[in-house]
């Protein structure tokens, strides 16, 4: 215990004690090789977890002759221990040194199975068990006092942005270990206990005694993993019971942590609540063998170890929250498929077991991954081990108390059975089924925890649903890609899926050596969407040399994120005219009003005629703002010779919808020659709601050859008419789905017509309407616009009566269009409804 006191306060004490303190910074060579040393360190360690935990210890219990009750209390050890780090995380503190103080604590901890394995050799058969429980108990306590230090130093030692990458792989090793000895341990096991080749004492002891010799591969590794300096609070004061509560009020102080602790308090509740019961099942009820059992830990361990990558790489990516939830809900899946287990049916209980440790080792290593960082990460980096001490106090209390609880449910419900769902549920499955419940029930307290990144298990799921595996394949190809061409294909490929997985990565290639790369990166993103990207993407706006700043400028305008808009003004007055046209275009898809001062400023200056690309494109983006107040110079705009800035500036009155844009845009109509600017000229009268201007628009037909830009123009006269909802439709069909539209107008016109009064103006028989319908479907369209405006008579709608009036007059002097029947057969309509 000499490691836990304090220094003499001499002066010898005060260097020996700066000197261990003040240790320098590691670099990353040093950070390296401690992170290789740390990877042996699981590796020894999780051979002593596996020979002394689990089924092996669950049956040296039962063979030692513990009940169902002392099996509860047995479980209960190593989350009760978690108490006693409220001690060690005090010392940590004020000592600030972590390295020998874990490796000391853990090292004796795994030591003391020394004695254990000795058990049924120094002590008489009664005494065995008790002697079991007591040294159980202390080497429980060393290992959990060791925890608060170990984390704190693996925090410190492990970058930020790296953690759950390594975890991960760290994991990965450790389930590789636990597959490796597991099986070959549960086989050498067997031959005690089920083919008594020798006494089942000599093969736990056996068993037992490499996982010491493992134990002491842990403490040298330890020893040899570098240390980094410790981040400590403030010392002040002098030790003592006041001094440690004041060193307390920290964690229980910040509500965040306190919501955490809550949560895990519920959660390592339902975790140990059935935990040492399921194995007891396994062995005692359903006769399985260590083989069969140690299958089952095999598919748990190989599940976990292909899952670990993927769990550290979302974790990194959409943060600890979101996948620990949904890690927890999959483990209360768990519980629910022992209930299909039965002695009598072997084969069902074999795959329902198998699919169990499936599903129970992969969201198990989410659980333990997750939780450990959102511990690392809302825990300040001077109080961590203070904080990962009061942690698993709580969480250690209410886990250590639950498994007692259990026992002593599970005692109750001995002679009860129920018969449901043709399920027959003894003790041991209402047990099972409960947990269950307790699972779910912890759930709601996680979603009151603040994350470092907010995303929600519904978003990563939305993400997750939306990106296939290839997503994930094209990820990893672009990360391992040795050539630029091998890199831009995973990007367009990425670019194809648009999948939000791929945000960080893709951020990280806008800093590519290669030009193509970061121009297909930034384009991407923009697919994308993702706001995520946009503070990466407004960096590269101010670095004209990275080549991609009108790349970046579209896509931080299809993200559409506001925090964009000063630097893109900043871009449309300072930059090179392709990288101004893009920042316009930017401004005008994300809308916001505080760029229309500038934009108006560079229409209204001279830079648009030296730069009528630019203006062309500021026109645009003050269209899609909508904001009436660039009107006037928009209209200013019109007289200009450069084509594309005058179709430009007509789009955006249009899309604007002023009033006060119609005169202008009238007055091109009679003169104007350029057959588009006539189409667009329509549209934005449409758009603005100029129903004055259909005569023009009708005179204005005949200047127009394209059939395209008559057909647009026929669909804004329509628009104006009030019958967008109907013209639409009947110009964008295919011939066989308009004839049956036409059909169904006319049949109902005849019906209108039926039924109006006798002596009402333009009597109109149903052989009239049959003429017309006639016509048309002999494509003699002349003749069905001549009949239509006979059967509409005197007309009083202004509107109506100049689509007819023109329909007339043209039918006389040319053959009809389709699309101008239509026109005029809704006219008529229009007519026979007022």
């Amino acid at each position: 215990m000499l490691i836990m006191a304090e220094p003499t306060p001499g002066d010898g004490a005060i260097e020996r004690e700066r000197g261990r303190h003040e240790r320098p910074e590691l670099n990353r060579l040093e950070v390296m090789k401690a992170l290789k040393v740390s990877n042996w360190e699981a590796v020894f360690s999780t051979v002593h977890i596996t020979l002394t935990g689990g089924a092996f210890q669950t049956g040296f219990a039962l063979m030692l002759g513990a009940s169902n009750f002392w099996m509860g209390v047995l479980s209960s050890f190593p989350t009760l221990a978690g108490l006693f780090q409220i001690l060690s995380a005090y010392f940590i503190e004020r000592r600030g040194e972590r390295k020998r103080f874990t490796a000391f604590f853990s090292g004796a901890g795994r030591l003391l199975w020394l004695p254990i394995l000795l058990l049924p050799f120094l002590l008489p058969s009664q005494a065995r068990f008790s002697g079991f429980l007591l040294l159980l108990l202390i080497s429980s306590i060393l290992l959990s006092i060791s925890s608060p230090a170990f984390t704190s130093w693996m925090s410190d030692l492990v970058p930020p942005d790296q953690r759950g990458r390594y975890f991960g792989r760290r994991n990965m090793l450790a389930g590789l270990t636990t597959i490796a000895v597991s099986l070959p341990a549960a086989w050498f096991l067997d031959l005690a206990v089920k083919r008594h080749l020798f006494p089942p004492a000599v093969g736990f002891s056996a068993l037992f005694g490499f996982a010491v010799v493992c134990g002491i591969g842990s403490y040298l590794c330890l020893l040899k993993q570098a240390e980094p300096p410790m981040q400590r609070m403030e010392r002040g004061g002098e030790g003592g019971l006041r001094s440690m509560l004041l060193f307390y009020r920290a964690p229980f102080g910040d509500p965040n942590f306190r919501r955490l602790m809550l949560f895990s308090s519920f959660f390592t509740a339902a975790q140990f609540f059935a935990a040492p019961f399921y194995l007891v099942y396994a062995l005692k009820v359903l006769k399985l063998n260590y083989a069969w059992l140690q299958v089952f830990a095999t598919i748990a361990s190989l599940a976990s170890l292909l899952s670990m990558p993927l769990w550290g790489y979302l974790s990194d990516k959409f943060g600890n929250r979101a996948l620990l939830a949904i890690a927890c809900f999959g483990t209360g899946l768990t519980p629910l498929l022992w209930l299909l287990t039965s002695p009598q049916k072997p084969t069902a209980t074999l795959i329902s077991l198998a699919v169990n440790n499936l599903l129970g080792g992969m969201f198990w290593a989410g659980v333990n991954l997750t939780q450990f960082n959102l511990i690392i990460a809302i825990t300040p980096n001077e109080r961590k081990s203070v904080y990962v001490g009061a942690f698993s106090a709580v969480a250690g209390l209410a886990g250590g108390l639950a498994p007692i609880v259990g026992g002593i449910i599970l005692t109750a419900l001995h002679d009860v059975h129920v018969l449901a769902f043709g399920v027959a549920f003894g003790a041991y499955k209402l047990l099972f089924l409960i947990n269950a419940a307790m699972r779910f029930i912890a759930l709601p307290f996680l979603g009151r925890v603040a994350d470092t990144l907010p995303t929600t298990a519904q978003d990563v799921l939305t993400q997750l649903g939306a990106g296939r595996v290839g997503a994930f394949v094209n990820i990893r190809r672009m990360q391992r890609a040795q050539t630029e061409e091998a890199r831009r294909e995973a990007l367009q490929a990425l670019r194809s899926a648009r999948t939000s997985l791929a945000v960080e990565e893709l951020i990280a290639a806008l800093d590519d050596p290669s030009l193509s790369v970061r121009e297909e990166a930034a384009e991407t993103l923009g697919e994308i969407g993702d706001p995520r990207a946009a503070d990466a993407l407004i960096a590269h706006l101010e670095d004209s040399a990275s080549g991609i700043v009108d790349e970046a400028a579209t896509s931080l305008g299809r993200i559409g994120d506001m925090r964009a808009v000063p630097p893109l003004i900043n871009l449309l007055h300072m930059g090179e005219k392709l990288d101004r046209v893009a920042a316009a275009r930017a401004l005008g898809r994300i809308g916001d009003p505080r760029a229309v001062p500038a934009l108006k400023e560079i229409i209204d200056s001279d830079d648009s005629v030296r730069n009528p690309e630019v203006a062309e494109a500021c026109s645009g983006a003050l269209g899609a703002i909508g904001d009436p107040v660039a009107v006037p110079s928009l209209i200013a705009l019109l007289p200009r010779k450069a084509r594309t800035l005058r179709i430009a500036v007509i789009r955006a009155l249009g899309d604007i919808g002023h009033p006060s844009a119609e005169p202008p845009l009238l007055a091109l109509l009679p003169s104007e020659e350029d057959q588009a600017i006539i189409a667009y000229a329509a549209v934005a009268l449409a758009m603005v709601g100029a129903e004055d201007s259909i005569p023009a628009l009708l005179e204005a037909l005949d200047r127009v050859d394209s059939p395209v830009a008559r057909r647009q123009m026929l669909n804004a006269i329509g628009s104006l008419m009030g019958e967008a909802q109907t013209f639409y439709p009947l110009l964008a069909q295919e011939p066989y789905a308009r004839d049956q539209a036409v059909s169904r107008i006319i049949g109902e016109m005849a019906r209108r017509a039926g039924d109006a009064p006798r002596g009402s103006s333009g009597i109109r028989s149903k052989c009239h309407f049959d003429e017309v319908q006639e016509a048309y479907v002999s494509e003699d369209y002349r003749s069905a616009v001549r009949g239509l405006c006979r059967l509409a008579g005197e007309v009083e709608d202004p509107v109506t009566a100049n689509v007819l009036s023109w329909a007339e007059r043209t039918a006389e002097r040319r053959s009809m269009l389709s699309e101008e029947f239509l026109l005029a057969l809704l006219a008529v309509r229009r007519a026979m409804q007022a």
